[in-house]
């Protein structure tokens, strides 16, 4: 689980989106980093280790655009390193992502093969330079990203920028949560509404496979084959405290609530909807490991050990 930010306003990029990343923090702190637009170019700044390593670097940085991503990790495909902190850049394109790749393996050996350099150890990378290698052909971030998500097997959330629509964002999810929240004059995208409600109390909640593209403060939504979609703006009613309760008196009201929805973020990746079945792949269990299953116990049978 990671945590991600990006901003576009009049504020400074560096300030909002550090302060989003530390109410995500929770999501991750094993590494973090930014991608703000400066001179014309995302400019990187990571670090390895807490957030606090990568405020320490941002202290002496300077960045004239309005525009920036950020991102907090929690290490899945690679070791906690800088070189496998987010945001990733590849010829232009910079991207955050949230979740975990499952054909990660047949995509880098098809980049590799192709002569593509890999600098990490992540899946997250390679979805950069998928973006990269198709937003050559179509000139567009939108379309490069729609070109690109059928590709990917998994669950995500990922939010990309571009230097050639250095006013744009886009964000597109399948599974993992991604909020877009609209404020005076910005907007704010992030992973949680801890990270926006310091900003604006007016958020959308992105769903699986639909793509947001986000462009100044204008902010339009379609499906994945391109369709424009009309999203109810929802009017959060919690300040910044409550927010990080999710509305629930107390945390521990909050976690059992949320214990569905993180059940259906661990199975989605193995349910393949078009077969109806399930796939058990990369958790570490074959068939022979079914097959010398005796029993599996149920609640009552718990209960009657108990007595």
């Amino acid at each position: 689980m990671c945590g991600i930010v990006g901003y576009y306003g009049p504020k400074e990029p560096k300030d909002v989106i550090v302060s989003g990343l530390k109410k995500l923090e929770y999501r991750g702190y094993d590494s973090a980093g930014v991608a703000i637009l400066d001179h014309g170019t995302f400019k990187l700044v990571r670090a390895s280790g807490k957030l606090t390593e990568l405020q320490k670097k941002l202290e002496t940085e300077k960045f004239d655009g309005h525009i920036g991503i950020g991102h907090t990790r929690w290490a899945t495909h690679g070791v906690p390193s800088e070189r496998n902190s987010h945001p990733h850049k590849v010829e232009g394109i910079s991207l955050v992502h949230n979740g975990i790749i499952e054909n990660y393996q047949e995509i880098r050996r098809e980049l590799v093969e192709s002569g593509a350099t890999i600098k990490s150890d992540t899946d997250s990378e390679l979805v950069a330079h998928l973006i990269a290698r198709e937003v050559k052909t179509t000139h567009d971030l939108f379309e490069a990203v729609r070109k690109v998500l059928p590709r990917l097997t998994g669950a995500y959330s990922i939010l990309v920028v571009w230097e050639g629509q250095s006013d744009t964002m886009v964000a597109f999810k399948n599974g993992p949560p991604l909020l877009i929240g609209f404020g005076e004059d910005e907007t704010v995208v992030a992973s949680d509404i801890q990270a926006i409600i310091n900003y604006t109390n007016r958020v959308v909640y992105l769903e699986d496979f639909e793509i947001a593209r986000i462009r100044g403060t204008a902010c339009d939504i379609f499906s994945a084959d391109g369709k424009p979609l009309k999203k109810e703006i929802h009017l959060i009613a919690w300040n910044a405290e409550q927010s990080e309760k999710a509305g629930f008196k107390h945390f521990m009201l909050k976690e059992i609530h949320e214990q569905p929805r993180a059940v259906a973020n661990a199975i989605a990746p193995h349910i393949d909807l078009a077969s109806m079945s399930v796939k058990l792949k990369n958790v570490g269990f074959s068939a022979s490991s079914f097959e010398q299953v005796d029993k599996v116990n149920t609640d009552e049978d718990w209960v009657e050990t108990q007595k």
